[in-house]
């Protein structure tokens, strides 16, 4: 009887610990998710949204050798035999589905390509408060109406060459859907920061997509812009 009770303790014991690292797990992942639009917030800002016109996708993408984590996200995904960064396998597939144009934004600086050294720089980067020169540029930002933006999550924030980005174009009155890849943490504050950057512009909640999910989100793109009403040009 007394091994009967102490065995009953022990799996009483080992379930409680199960239960309470799941729900611990479940609210770190979502300790972000007060910075994303509310679901009245998001039916405003489509109703605000250029939903035609012409369109540019740009984005992003620094492809890591090792895997990534929720402070810096930038893994890799393979592709009909190709390796390419999650971010631009995304990017890839919104462009397809709009028939639209796609851009991918590059720095003259290089970042490094294993996970310890890309932490390290990006933090210091961050910190110092640095926005990278651009080495690609979109000609004729002005013709475009809507931007999808791309990025991974590098420190719960945009990588600093969004924020070059921003500083480069006068986005003011376009349509903005972010769109990111991450490991955890979605879009963090980044939906917050792209409305105090642009507050004439709507800022639409896109895709967050999991670095697991990258390989099979095409069928999330197509629902997803069926959902909210973008067509193909």
């Amino acid at each position: 009887m007394q091994a009967i009770k102490k065995s009953i303790k022990i799996t009483c014991w080992t379930v409680g610990i199960i239960v309470i690292a799941a729900i611990a797990t479940y609210f770190y992942r979502h300790r972000y998710d007060k910075y994303e639009l509310t679901k009245e917030e998001q039916q405003t800002v489509m109703l605000e949204a250029k939903k035609q016109g012409k369109t540019l996708v740009a984005y992003f993408s620094w492809p890591a050798t090792e895997e990534a984590d929720g402070t810096t996200c930038a893994s890799l995904v393979n592709i009909d035999g190709k390796t390419i960064g999650n971010t631009e396998h995304v990017a890839g597939l919104f462009a397809k589905e709009l028939g639209t144009d796609l851009f991918r934004i590059e720095t003259e600086r290089t970042y490094p390509l294993t996970r310890g050294a890309l932490i390290e720089s990006t933090k210091e980067e961050q910190d110092k408060n640095e926005h990278p020169t651009l080495r690609t540029h979109v000609e004729d930002m002005d013709q475009y109406d809507i931007i999808f933006l791309g990025y991974p999550l590098w420190w719960y924030d945009f990588p600093m060459p969004i924020y070059s980005f921003f500083d480069e174009y006068n986005l003011e009155g376009k349509t903005i859907v972010l769109f990111t890849t991450h490991a955890g943490n979605r879009f963090c504050k980044t939906l917050r920061t792209a409305q105090d950057l642009l507050p004439t512009s709507p800022i639409v909640q896109g895709l967050a997509t999991h670095e697991d999910d990258v390989a099979d989100a095409e069928s999330d793109i197509k629902r997803w812009l069926k959902d909210n009403g973008f067509e193909k040009q």
